[in-house]
């Protein structure tokens, strides 16, 4: 028996696509890439609130982080989902928020921890902007301040369309009746 030479290698991601249900390998089709063909930015984000703490019997002398960060989330969400739709190929979860220690304290700070996925530089780098500037918005308002730290966990990355187009062929000779093509909007 002789030595097999592997000519290319391909990872199929299938348990983070949103609409995969359990043992269907889903190809979703993106400009002519195919989700099989490209896997999203990935990056972490930690954003810490800054606010005044004190008593909660005296809410008007504290600026609340929790207060911020409620608001935060909301305006961040809301620009990201109106924005852009399911399929887009943008995904932002929190989650992670955590402040204070005791439940009649409001705290000084609070931290909020998510992440943020997409197919397209333009649009993370728009989304960044955003948050940029929703965090600047929000924390003003209150009389608090924030701190973004943006860790990137990996780029978005391109597979070759030859080598997409023989892994396609592949699933649809050898398991036609769990691939399915959706179309990535």
């Amino acid at each position: 028996m002789g030595l097999r030479v592997i000519s290319f290698a391909f990872a199929l991601p299938p348990h983070t696509h949103t609409g995969n249900s359990g043992g269907q390998v889903q190809a979703v089709d993106q400009r002519r890439n195919l989700f099989l063909t490209s896997r999203s930015s990935r990056e972490w984000k930690v954003i810490t609130l800054h606010g005044r703490g004190g008593h909660g019997s005296q809410p008007s002398l504290c600026i609340s982080p929790i207060q911020m960060g409620i608001d935060i989330i909301q305006s961040i969400q809301n620009f990201v989902y109106n924005c852009h739709a399911d399929g887009d190929g943008v995904v932002l979860t929190f989650g992670q928020f955590q402040a204070g220690h005791n439940p009649n304290v409001i705290p000084e700070t609070a931290e909020l921890k998510g992440t943020l996925r997409t197919y397209n530089e333009e649009k993370r780098k728009r989304i960044l902007d955003a948050i940029q500037a929703i965090l600047k918005n929000v924390t003003t308002t209150y009389g608090g301040t924030f701190d973004l730290d943006v860790v990137p966990f990996s780029p978005v990355c391109v597979n070759d369309d030859g080598v997409t187009d023989r892994v396609v062929h592949i699933l649809q000779d050898h398991c036609s009746h769990r691939v399915d093509l959706v179309p990535l909007k």
